[in-house]
């Protein structure tokens, strides 16, 4: 397996777990950290944390929880504004809260939220986790081309790789994607470009 891909153990049952919060879920500080890139695209926090006695606790809604349709508004160059939605609303009603003390980390729902409605997967084809976007930079900075780092991150030439990817929900990872992370990156280091 490529280095690109040395994702944490059990990467699809843990995500799974923090999505659905069928229980409340108590993870190693440690541990949580390193699963939070790949659940991060699931969630949208809801403000500041809060701070009491050495515990720091943050609220989080499901990121597909607006109950508006997204259309770009026309503008700049552009003379007429877009007829379609270029997202759905979905309206999930899901909460969740994330408690850090003691170098323990608990996840639970907020009261009595009633979950998601809607899947998994929903969640990863409207965002990429971020643990995809730091893996491009990180290549790109190596002095790989975009091209090159997709290949890579998809596994275009190795199934064990795709086989890692698609555990770790990349699946729907695509070359834009790859290509605006890295151009973000380019942005910063513009001495770096060939």
């Amino acid at each position: 397996m490529s280095a690109l891909h040395a994702h944490p153990p059990n990467i699809g049952a843990v995500r799974e777990r923090l999505f659905a919060l069928g229980e409340t879920v108590r993870l190693a500080a440690a541990d949580f950290e390193a699963y939070w890139p790949y659940i991060d695209n699931l969630w949208s926090s809801t403000g500041t944390p809060r701070t009491n006695e050495g515990c720091k606790t943050e609220y989080f809604c499901c990121r597909l929880h607006t109950t508006e349709n997204w259309k770009p508004r026309g503008g700049g160059k552009r003379v007429r504004e877009r007829q379609k939605p270029s997202h759905t609303a979905i309206g999930c009603p899901m909460r969740m809260r994330v408690v850090h003390a003691a170098g323990v980390v608990t996840v639970d729902r907020v009261g009595e939220s009633p979950g998601h409605a809607h899947a998994l997967e929903d969640s990863d084809c409207y965002k990429q986790p971020s643990v995809f976007c730091a893996l491009a930079t990180r290549e790109v900075a190596n002095g790989y081309s975009v091209a090159e780092v997709a290949r890579n991150l998809r596994g275009v030439n190795c199934p064990a790789d795709r086989a890692a990817l698609y555990a770790a929900e990349g699946r729907w990872l695509s070359l834009k994607d790859i290509h605006n992370a890295c151009a973000a990156w380019k942005k910063q280091h513009p001495a770096s470009q060939q």
